[in-house]
């Protein structure tokens, strides 16, 4: 009796921390593992169902190593983690993931299924992909480095992947709707690796935002001892409607630019709109 309810105290102090609404899956590299006489993994059960994931027939071992002095698993380039497939289709969806990457010249796909992938391709920085449309991926302009918290939070209804590394947003780009619910961490297609660790892997199917993603936020951030890019501060000006870029317009068009000021500090706004350097309009407001 005293066992489990020291062990109701440990899952009732995780779920205190991190926001519950629309998550789907949670791994933690020290929750819910079991391993062999060898220390590699065997399963891995996701804290919100129990549900388990594992390491595949064919797959290399996944071992585990300290990350800022907590648990991860290590994959080595040649092997994956299988997990439930409950990736949103769909739908609104956010995808957390704190990790180090070992090679960043292997494909390096972190949270990825069969025709979608959270990945770096190479690179140092993360990239997102639906229905396995190569020609529109979200690429973040923010790199991994060391110990890193990434991740993509997508809107279901525009179409916007937004991706962030420690917090800096590194990408707010359409994509194609996921239709995707496998879940492969450290592959895609059952290849195209990761080699590096994985700590803990969260999935909402929803898209985190305001003082949910700030205690999310708090949570990784301090647990994993990673400094988190301060939130950019809020816009002077909102624009509502604006030209498009490289966009092509005839003597005689309407052209339309309409917003409002966000800062009680300004004054005065003046709004220029030219073409190849030579100004077209321009107009003060006060």
């Amino acid at each position: 009796m005293k066992t489990l309810l020291l062990l109701l105290a440990i899952t009732t102090s995780l779920y205190a921390q991190v926001p519950q609404a629309g998550l789907k899956m949670w791994l933690r590299a020290d929750s819910l593992v079991t391993q062999n006489a060898q220390g590699q993994l065997v399963s891995w059960k996701n804290i919100v169902d129990g549900r388990a994931a594992f390491v595949p027939e064919g797959s290399s071992a996944v071992t585990t190593a300290p990350l800022n002095g907590r648990a991860s698993m290590v994959l080595d380039g040649a092997g994956y983690i299988e997990a439930p497939s409950l990736m949103p289709v769909g739908k609104d969806y956010t995808v957390v993931v704190v990790l180090q990457v070992n090679n960043i010249g292997a494909t390096n796909n972190i949270v990825s299924g069969n025709d979608r992938a959270f990945w770096l391709g190479g690179t140092a920085f993360p990239r997102m992909l639906h229905a396995g449309n190569f020609s529109q991926q979200a690429v973040s302009a923010v790199g991994v480095n060391g110990a890193s918290i990434v991740r993509v939070r997508f809107d279901n209804e525009s179409g916007i992947a937004r991706l962030a590394v420690n917090n800096a947003q590194g990408a707010a780009d359409p994509i194609p709707q996921n239709i995707d619910s496998v879940i492969f961490l450290g592959a895609y297609q059952r290849g195209n690796f990761y080699s590096g660790q994985i700590a803990e892997v969260l999935v909402y199917d929803t898209e985190v935002e305001g003082a949910d993603l700030l205690a999310l936020d708090t949570y990784l951030h301090t647990r994993y001892a990673i400094e988190r890019t301060p939130d950019p501060l809020p816009p002077t000006i909102v624009f509502d409607a604006v030209p498009q870029n490289m966009m092509l317009a005839r003597c005689g068009d309407s052209l339309i630019v309409a917003g409002r000021v966000a800062a009680a500090r300004v004054k005065n706004v003046a709004v220029t709109i030219d073409t190849n350097g030579v100004d077209v309009v321009s107009q003060s407001f006060f």
